[in-house]
């Protein structure tokens, strides 16, 4: 592979990312177009100290893989002027944060 095929591949990948303010902080998130949840890793969760509920969700990552969860949010997240309240799945393994 060269150089300009990388550099393709990485800026090609920063269209599937987008800022997000999450609880006030903003937090980088892959859009991923089929994803059916939203979730963040533990450790994020714990910066923006939100308050876990139990989850027995099946919440799998791109390739089937099960994410183990850790629990759930309701979490509000805004991007310019729009602002909604999504239920955040917060998954126990450092992962990427995706978004629906």
């Amino acid at each position: 592979m060269t150089i300009e095929e990388l550099n393709t591949i990485t800026e090609t990948n920063k269209a599937w990312y987008i800022d997000l303010k999450t609880e006030g902080d903003i937090i980088k998130y892959e859009v991923g177009t089929g994803a059916s949840a939203t979730a963040i890793p533990a450790k994020i969760a714990q910066k923006l100290k939100l308050k876990l509920s139990p989850s027995s969700a099946d919440v799998r990552s791109a390739g089937n893989y099960a994410l183990k969860v850790k629990g759930v949010s309701k979490v509000k997240l805004v991007l310019e002027d729009k602002v909604v309240e999504e239920w955040v799945y917060v998954i126990k393994k450092p992962q990427k944060t995706f978004v629906r």
